[in-house]
């Protein structure tokens, strides 16, 4: 099954040139009234659907920083994988960038994941909604970005299905003044390097928690 889907999206693969700002018009929602803060439409898939959110954060220079965030809504049950989607294999999220306009960096973080254990082994992802957060660095940070992308995933229960979204949007950096909440909250969600750490350079263990299951020995 997962090479079966690894098969189809490697087919399904396109440059998102032709999408570019096509799909601006039709997926763009504008700007949210009095917060500087911006959305795409979302592009309806199998069990899921997607969106493109976009908010600032001051930068070390007195500018800002961009950050989109790719928002996966799924259905009860449904979930999608992280970047490393675990022992029970699966699809990470994959990003075609080349449609964009003075985009010189997009770099995709995920904020912690949860852990899924059953017959077939464990997989690592996101169940019910997921925002992942995108870093955008600007060819030229005085004029505006057009960020187009096309998406594929995979959204599982009992099976995985590919899914696939293409979405745009022209965001004038002078227009964004800051984060929607859940963006941030997402931000703040991505695991970050500790400073505790081993001698040999390996996080240093800092709790554990013991769970019992099954009758007594």
């Amino acid at each position: 099954m997962m090479q079966r889907m690894r098969g189809n999206f490697a087919a399904n693969r396109i440059c998102a040139a032709g999408l570019a700002f096509a799909l601006t018009a039709a997926c763009a929602g504008g700007v949210f009234a009095g917060t500087g803060m911006m959305e795409t439409g979302w592009d309806a898939g199998h069990k899921s659907k997607s969106r493109l959110i976009v908010g600032a954060l001051p930068s070390a220079d007195g500018g800002k920083t961009l950050v989109a965030g790719l928002e996966i809504v799924m259905e009860p049950g449904w979930k999608t994988y992280w970047r490393n989607p675990g022992d029970a294999g699966g699809i990470p999220p994959y990003f075609n960038w080349s449609g964009s306009r003075n985009l010189k960096t997009a770099h995709v973080q995920f904020p912690a994941p949860r852990r899924f254990t059953d017959e077939t082994g464990t997989t690592i992802g996101y169940k019910k909604r997921v925002i992942l957060p995108i870093m955008i660095e600007p060819q030229n940070p005085s004029r505006p970005v057009g960020i187009a992308v096309t998406v594929e995933f995979g959204v599982c229960l009992d099976i995985c299905i590919p899914a696939r979204a293409q979405l745009a949007i022209e965001v004038d950096p002078d227009r964004i003044a800051t984060l929607p909440p859940g963006l941030a909250r997402a931000l703040q969600a991505v695991p970050v390097p500790s400073e505790a750490q081993d001698q040999d350079g390996l996080p240093r263990l800092a709790s554990a928690k013991l769970s019992t299951s099954g009758p007594p020995a």
